[in-house]
């Protein structure tokens, strides 16, 4: 299960987007994206962009390091 998480998310947020509340950037310089933006949910799971970021920085060379000296 440890294992499935982070896959299931970061596949989760590579068939997802932010929605349509996207601005055009380069004429308002404001975040689109909070860490409540809902990116996927279903089955009573719901993912957002703040867990995608916490996935994402596991997934890291360095944590990897990490990881593979405290199994």
């Amino acid at each position: 299960m440890k294992r499935f998480l982070p896959m299931f998310l970061l596949t989760v947020l590579i068939s997802a987007s932010c929605g349509g509340n996207v601005q055009n950037s380069e004429v308002k310089k404001e975040k689109v994206c909070t860490e409540e933006t809902l990116l996927a949910s279903g089955k009573g799971i719901k993912v957002t962009v703040g867990d995608y970021r916490y996935v994402e920085r596991l997934l890291k060379p360095d944590a990897k390091k990490f990881f593979s000296e405290h199994p």
